[in-house]
């Protein structure tokens, strides 16, 4: 049973369509999170440690060449974490790591005035970032998402978008491996310059061969996709907030709960703290209301705030123009098939007669609607009563 009244309608608003979802913008300081940038932002001192070693060779000789190039890496390294930490507010996990490997194998170098300890230290955080990579990437999709919500926020919410770049993620970390290991035998096997290609250069080759190749296999699927959906109806995707997602085939979306897209539901309330019940099915042969919806809905199209899909919705499901409707609520509801924002709105009917557009409609008291002798309420409705009868 369904307790409690509902609020009586605010006068001052305004009569027509609400727009509910107002998403709020936040606001958005230096992000220091971005593992890729991170990384090769990594690789500066390394160039800095061989432009300032073949400069200060050529002026002071190999010795003070080395040492000089040491402490220029060293001093790059520590004044980029200070600055992280200072945009950011607060130390980077990933940058203090890279730091301090920089300063340990970068001290060792000095001490023994030999670089292959320094020219080590690409390949230790490479091989920590891969099995950190790795961990996440083979982990469950929601705990992936948990583990790596910090470095995502500027990805886009599509489920599928999301579901790639986990899938990427693992190939990425096999390249980091291999790449490790091909640096650390050309810190200890190979010249300076062999070193220099392939602790940098090769790694954004790798990396950059593998995105074109990633990019072009997502366009043929989006090509296919448009072909085998080029006739049906596409929906709008937004995020559990309220943010704009993108769009996919109605199809996929109502196969699918992990796309969330945006609906409209109308309770039309009646005189004496009734609300309009109709079978759920729409049947008019069942006259007795066994199971009942108290809400009509609809989809909200693509480029179609929630407020002109009220308007629509009265238009096309009630046979009207104009019925003074306001926006109660937004929430999540997800079953096995699908996920909804649901934009609650209601309606004030002012008539005895329910309308003729909708089967075997009736008006019936709230407090008999989900009782045990009253008709039986689809778990949405019973949800959406609720939350209507507790709105202020």
């Amino acid at each position: 049973m369904i307790r409690g009244n509902f609020p009586a309608p605010d006068p001052s608003a305004a009569t027509g369509a609400t727009d509910a979802v107002q998403a709020g913008q936040r606001r958005r300081k230096f992000s220091a999170s971005n593992p890729v940038r991170d990384l090769a932002l990594g690789f500066l001192p390394l160039l800095i440690y061989v432009v300032a070693e073949w400069a200060a060779t050529r002026m002071y000789g190999e010795q003070k060449g080395l040492l000089i190039g040491l402490a220029c890496a060293i001093a790059l390294g520590s004044a980029q974490f200070l600055l992280f930490w200072r945009l950011e507010g607060r130390p980077d996990k990933l940058v203090l790591l890279d730091t301090a490997l920089l300063l340990v194998f970068g001290a060792v170098s000095l001490a023994l005035t030999d670089p292959v300890f320094f020219k080590l230290k690409p390949a230790v955080i490479e091989i920590l970032l891969a099995a950190l990579m790795g961990a996440a990437a083979f982990a469950r999709p929601e705990k992936f998402f948990r583990i790596m919500e910090r470095y995502l926020r500027h990805l886009p919410p599509d489920p599928a978008v999301r579901a790639m770049f986990q899938r990427m993620m693992r190939w990425f970390a096999l390249v980091l491996v291999v790449h490790a290991g091909l640096t650390a035998v050309a810190a200890v096997a190979a010249s300076k310059a062999v070193w220099t290609f392939v602790s940098g250069p090769l790694l954004y080759l790798a990396f950059g061969g593998f995105a074109a190749v990633q990019f072009a296999r997502g366009k043929l699927r989006q090509r296919a996709l448009l072909r085998r959906y080029r006739n049906g109806p596409w929906l709008p995707l937004v995020t559990p907030a309220g943010q704009p997602a993108g769009k996919a085939p109605e199809a996929l979306v109502h196969q699918n709960p992990r796309y969330v897209h945006p609906a409209v539901r109308l309770i039309i309330t009646g005189p004496r703290n009734s609300v309009l019940i109709f079978p759920a099915d729409g049947s008019a042969d069942n006259r007795e209301l066994s199971a009942v919806d108290a809400a009509v809905g609809c989809h909200v199209e693509l480029d179609e705030t929630p407020g002109d899909a009220a308007v629509r919705l009265i238009r096309t499901r009630l046979g009207i123009e104009r019925l003074h409707h306001e926006y109660v609520l937004s929430y999540l509801w997800r079953d096995d098939r699908q996920s909804e924002l649901v934009h609650l709105f209601r309606g004030y009917w002012h008539e005895s007669k329910p309308p003729r557009t909708i089967t075997a409609a009736k008006f019936a008291p709230l407090k008999t609607v989900g009782s045990d002798h009253g008709p039986s309420l689809l778990p949405i409705a019973v949800r959406e009563l609720e939350l209507l009868a507790g709105a202020r």
